[in-house]
């Protein structure tokens, strides 16, 4: 009978506990922020949780346990946002709104779109290289700028890898067979 009441609450119980952060992303022009990337991160656990704005910037994380958190915004167009020591209490819903920065102010011809545009990925020209009237490659033009990429997992050429797993041995023999 104690094990079916207990069974009975119990919902109610971790309802209790658990705490929430709720609130709104927005610009510096208060316009709803759409899919910013959030990540909240418990200070002791380092458990993580992540969700992303909705498309009217609006975001909730519910079932976190009590406790204090950092909270990284990572939103394509703004600059990196983060707090530190987010404080929860059992059973709370804290009420966080966020207000990100553009890069640069949003301006006319360098606002929020060019630095999206920059820094995610873009459609691969299609056909062939436009050439001069010489026949040289043309250079001429706007160029996309670098932008981060992640290069994978390097896979490192067969002489590389046996030397790496020979170790030192392996690398002073090396040496000496170039130097004779």
């Amino acid at each position: 009978m104690r094990t079916l009441f207990l069974l009975a609450f119990a919902p109610a119980l971790f309802a209790q506990n658990g705490a929430a952060i709720t609130g709104t992303v927005f610009d510096l022009e208060g316009e709803p922020v759409a899919q910013a990337p959030m990540q909240f991160v418990n200070t002791v656990t380092k458990a993580v949780f992540r969700t992303a704005s909705s498309d009217r910037g609006t975001y909730t994380v519910s079932g976190m346990p009590a406790g204090s958190y950092d909270l990284s915004v990572e939103a394509p167009g703004f600059n990196p946002f983060s707090r530190k020591n987010v404080t929860l209490q059992a059973g709370e819903t804290l009420r966080l709104d966020i207000r990100l920065f553009d890069y640069q102010l949003n301006t006319l011809g360098d606002g929020r779109e060019f630095r999206i545009d920059q820094t995610t990925p873009h459609a691969t020209p299609s056909g062939p290289a436009p050439r001069t009237p010489d026949g040289k490659p043309d250079f001429t033009g706007v160029w996309y700028a670098q932008r981060p990429v992640d290069p994978g997992q390097p896979e490192p050429l067969p002489w590389a890898q046996k030397l790496f797993e020979g170790g030192w041995p392996t690398i002073r023999r090396m040496r000496r067979a170039r130097a004779a």
